[in-house]
């Protein structure tokens, strides 16, 4: 789900987008009683390309995708190829630096270059907001400063107020799912 800039389809307002950014979004047809996941990104891929879905029991899930593509019209030393990676920091150290990227060794090598398309994170568990206040910093290429930084975690996804504590999405920008207040049992 992260993939497509939510970390859960908890969507408590109901709304038909939770996510809808220009390059992804997830969006619920109450009619057909179904979950809609689409990306836009070009991937490209010269001879093969593999798609996996996992965590998904099929008793109880139908899956009805659609790909599609075009003949590479460039050549292939001038394409890249397209990366998405996972972290997960459920308790992050006081005081402490959390690298959200390292791309050191991947692809088997030590050195590494590419582009930062973005990122999609659940700030919080159980209403609880301290990871709003870490500075996000992004380091690549083997930098020693980073080439992204932020003021706050919340500032790097467009909600200095905390987003009014409501949900939203904007095309570049957001706070899907999630909430201000934990929920009473």
């Amino acid at each position: 789900m992260s993939f497509f800039g939510a970390g859960t389809f908890f969507n408590r307002e109901k709304k038909e987008f939770l996510v809808k950014g220009l390059p992804i979004n997830i969006r619920y047809d109450y009619i057909n009683n179904k979950v809609e996941l689409a990306c836009y990104y070009p991937m490209p891929f010269f001879k093969t390309a593999k798609f996996e879905l996992t965590g998904i029991a099929p008793d109880n899930a139908e899956i009805n995708y659609e790909i599609r593509y075009e003949k590479l019209k460039t050549a292939s030393n001038r394409n890249a190829y397209f990366h998405a990676t996972y972290k997960d920091i459920p308790k992050p150290d006081l005081g402490q630096d959390m690298t959200w990227l390292d791309t050191r060794g991947i692809e088997g090598h030590q050195q590494w270059s590419g582009s930062f398309l973005g990122t999609s994170f659940i700030f919080s568990h159980n209403a609880n907001l301290n990871t709003l206040e870490g500075d996000p910093r992004f380091f690549f290429d083997d930098s020693k400063s980073p080439q992204a930084y932020g003021t706050g975690t919340e500032e790097w996804a467009g909600g200095g107020d905390y987003w009014g504590g409501e949900n939203m999405t904007l095309p570049l920008a957001g706070h899907p799912c999630g909430s201000t207040e934990k929920k009473q049992q």
